[in-house]
């Protein structure tokens, strides 16, 4: 999960997007998506497509740039 934690930042980031803005369009708490950033959480299924959804991608949108994130590193 670790690819995860470092896209949600980067994505977050580049949106230009506090976590708290974050949580609050994906109707998560900021501490949630401080752990998530952190990589201290996993996300659920639900979890991803609000996240994707609040950063205006799709759910496979989503998981594609975590693969494609994590054969690169």
């Amino acid at each position: 999960w670790e690819a995860f934690a470092l896209f949600l930042k980067d994505a977050r980031e580049k949106k230009n997007l506090t976590q708290e803005e974050l949580a609050e369009l994906a109707e998560l708490s900021d501490r949630y998506v401080r752990m998530l950033e952190k990589n201290t959480n996993q996300p659920t299924l639900s979890t991803l497509d609000a996240l994707a959804k609040a950063l205006g991608m799709t759910k496979s949108e989503m998981i594609l740039a975590i693969e494609e994130l994590e054969h690169s590193t």
